[in-house]
């Protein structure tokens, strides 16, 4: 517990809301994100500058205090979970303070809620790319500090790549501001770029230069059913040879089916393996595809499309999930896939997948049988995963696609990274952290 000092000293800093403040569900949602894993946070702060939070980090070095920066809390990890922690919000966060037609870009506090960010850039005739489910909810900080992909990293990759300056208070209570309003600096290294899906164990980002890009022109939308995942991949080379897609997701027969009880949503098509939805910029030459397929026809049609894709979550949250969000080297993805359902009927529970297939991403969803206990559903999703991940370190994979290491994948990331990799975060851990306040327990 804080003492009366401390919470004296901190309600100076910024608005402080302590856990008596709060009723039991608010508390917990503070204090956890969607991975709804049991947290107790020591108490909230509501900071509403750099500076602000660079008091708070001072004082909290100088008494020991650890704090876990808080976003959104829309992460799959546990990274924003506290576990006696002071909770830092940046949720106050969320001005504009620049904006930059000629590179183009925005300058935004760290707490923005990323579909305003995605809006002030429309506002400007341009379009910042990074899109996801969760954008109406997100915060900009959070999505740099897990380096956010989505729909759309086929086309232009993850949010790195759209990061030109970061302003970030360090571990140790130090502001570095990093980038600039510049295209080119070859001043050396870009240290920006450490703090880019590093969960926050380095310090906390509070302010972010974002370039921004053309707005696409008018979009075709297409739902295609397939026989198997091999027709999957060779749709996919069939497109990126051709036209420049914006969008290329996939989704099983299990997804569809869960889509089509939550949603009420009809059937597209006979029911096959697997379904896919692309999306690319009207007007290209698209090859001819050999399989059954729809193009919309209208903006209702094509929010039909991509709601059978956006809503699996949501709809597979009706029932007992444990996710493994995965990176798989294209080459090798069919037989991963092959190798997993033969593993999961061997454990007799369901596997439904779907992703981002077209940068190599699945999203592996373990869903329990009704009658299983969840003791049982649990350690069999950890066989499930031990398996899953020895294979993926065989095949040059990754054991975090998008939503990061936090609490959950720390283990196993442990287990299977490279050892140098690890201590080099564990010194950098040092400078930047050299009194482990910074979001203990996670990642490292």
């Amino acid at each position: 517990m804080l003492t009366e000092g401390q919470k004296k000293q901190l309600g100076t800093m910024a608005r402080l809301i302590l856990p008596e403040e709060l009723s039991n569900t608010e508390l917990a949602d503070w204090s956890t994100d969607r991975t709804r894993l049991p947290g107790s946070a020591l108490g909230i702060l509501l900071p509403e500058t750099t500076e602000q939070v660079q008091s708070i980090v001072r004082f909290a070095n100088d008494q020991r205090i650890a704090i876990v920066p808080s976003g959104g809390r829309t992460g799959y990890a546990g990274g924003a979970v506290a576990r006696g922690e002071l909770v830092l919000s940046l949720s106050k966060m969320d001005r504009t303070l620049g904006k930059d037609m000629q590179l183009p870009a925005l300058t935004v506090q760290a707490g923005m809620i990323t579909a305003t960010l995605q809006s002030e850039a429309e506002a400007m005739g341009l379009y910042f790319p990074v899109d996801f489910a969760s954008s109406g909810s997100s915060q900009i900080g959070g999505n740099i500090a897990t380096n956010a992909g989505g729909i759309h990293v086929i086309r232009y990759g993850m949010i790195r790549n759209y990061v030109q300056a970061l302003t970030v208070v360090t571990g140790s209570g130090e502001i570095l501001r990093t980038g600039g309003n510049v295209r080119k600096d070859n001043t050396g290294p870009d240290l920006g770029q450490l703090f880019i899906g590093s969960e926050g164990i380095f310090g906390i980002i509070t302010e972010a230069t974002l370039r921004l890009e053309r707005k696409p022109n008018r979009t075709a939308v297409a739902l295609i059913a397939l026989p198997d995942f091999e027709s999957v991949l060779t749709l996919l080379t069939a497109f990126k040879s051709s036209i420049d897609l914006l969008a290329f997701e996939c989704f099983d027969a299990g997804s569809l089916e869960a889509v089509k009880d939550h949603m009420g949503l009809a059937n597209p098509f006979a029911i096959v393996p697997w379904y896919v939805v692309a999306e690319w910029e009207a007007g290209a030459t698209v090859p001819e595809i050999q399989f059954d397929a729809q193009v919309a026809e209208s903006s209702e049609q094509k929010k039909k499309f991509w709601k059978y894709r956006e809503s699996i979550s949501e709809s597979l949250s009706q029932r007992t999930v444990f996710k493994n969000d995965v990176s798989i080297p294209l080459p090798r993805m069919d037989e991963y896939i092959t190798l997993a359902r033969k593993r999961a009927r061997e454990l007799e529970i369901e596997i439904v997948i779907f992703g981002h297939v077209g940068d190599g991403n699945l999203h592996m969803n373990l869903v329990a049988p009704r009658e299983m206990a969840a003791k049982q559903f649990a350690e069999k999703s950890q066989t499930f995963t031990d398996f899953s991940y020895n294979m993926i370190g065989k095949m040059a994979g990754s054991i975090s696609a998008e939503h990061g290491i936090g609490i959950l994948k720390r283990e196993a990331f442990l287990k299977h990274a490279d050892l140098q990799r690890v201590a080099t975060l564990r010194a950098l851990k040092s400078i930047f952290d050299p009194n482990r306040i910074m979001n203990p327990g996670k990642v490292i």
